[in-house]
């Protein structure tokens, strides 16, 4: 009996050498095996993510039917009559400031007369459309300039020759006239006027001489 359960015992020892059994594998050990060297764990979208990917899905759908939209619109006819013409803008009044205590001074009158004598010569002149010459109003000086900027010089017309000094001496090489803001609004209506020639399309460009 005992002889028996020692070779009984001997014999299941020698079974469990020969075919050992496999330990109990650990199941992230096994995802890990499965992962590719090198490549990249693949992660879910959140509901976060997926809605702004949806807008903006949305969002370049709607700018592409507006771009289809306007192409649709444009008159690709090559036989339209084309804009012509350059535009121009002349004004005398524009002569009337100069420096009152710098004959010298480069920004005067005969630098816009030199510029018209020229376009005469060259014969440009007559090849111009013109455009008369308006004054801007305070409202559109005021998408550039301040309210109390434009006061100021507003002011300027009564002033003298002393005090118009003193106040130009606070700014970089400017000098200031009588007339200085009334040329001022000229210059810069004219220059808006040329500017709705050309978005109206009723000129090709333009050209102030200001």
């Amino acid at each position: 009996m005992t002889s028996t359960g020692q070779d009984s015992t001997t014999t299941r020892q020698r079974r469990s050498r020969q075919n050992p059994q496999s330990p109990p594998q650990d199941s992230s050990v096994t995802s890990k095996r499965n992962i590719k060297k090198g490549a990249v764990p693949r992660s879910i979208p959140n509901l976060a993510e997926v809605k702004k990917k949806g807008k903006m899905k949305k969002l370049g759908q709607a700018m592409e039917e507006d771009l289809i939209v306007g192409l649709q619109g444009m008159d690709l006819n090559i036989e339209a009559e084309a804009l012509a013409g350059t535009g121009l803008v002349l004004d005398e009044q524009l002569n009337e400031f100069h420096c009152l205590w710098d004959d010298s001074f480069p920004e005067g009158p005969e630098r816009l007369h030199a510029i018209k004598e020229q376009l005469i010569q060259e014969g440009l002149l007559d090849r111009c459309v013109s455009f008369q010459a308006r004054f801007a109003e305070k409202e559109e000086l005021m998408l550039v300039h301040s309210l109390e900027y434009i006061d100021l010089m507003e002011t300027t017309q009564y002033m003298n020759e002393g005090e118009l000094r003193v106040l130009a001496d606070t700014y970089d090489s400017v000098y200031l006239h009588p007339n200085s803001y009334s040329c001022a609004c000229l210059a810069s209506g004219s220059v808006l006027r040329l500017v709705d020639a050309v978005l109206g399309a009723e000129i090709r460009n333009g050209m102030a001489i200001i």
